[in-house]
C-alpha cells in the first residue's frame, strides 16, 4: 500500500443505523444486490436485486434486499 490504511473506528453494535452501514459497506452489498450497465450501477436499483450471473443452465439474478416491496417489482421489468 503507498500509505498506512485509515481505517476508522468499529460502531458499537447497540448503534443499529451506524452498525448496519458498517456491515453493508463492508460486505458490498450493494455491488451484487443492485443491476449494473457497463459495469456502473443503475441509479434507483441500490439493493434491490435483478443484478444477472450466468451459470450453466440459465441464469441466476440477485435478491432485492430492500424492505420495498414495490421496489423489487420495478427492477425485475
Amino acid at each position: 500500500m503507498p500509505h498506512k490504511a485509515n481505517l476508522g473506528q468499529l460502531p458499537s453494535e447497540t448503534d443499529t443505523i451506524k452498525y448496519g452501514a458498517y456491515l453493508v459497506n463492508a460486505a458490498a452489498c450493494m455491488d451484487c444486490h443492485s443491476k449494473r450497465s457497463h459495469g456502473d450501477i443503475i441509479p434507483g436499483t441500490e439493493f434491490g436485486g435483478g443484478m444477472e450471473f450466468k451459470q450453466q443452465g440459465g441464469v441466476v439474478c440477485s435478491a432485492n434486499i430492500t424492505p420495498d416491496k414495490t421496489n423489487w417489482h420495478r427492477i425485475m421489468e
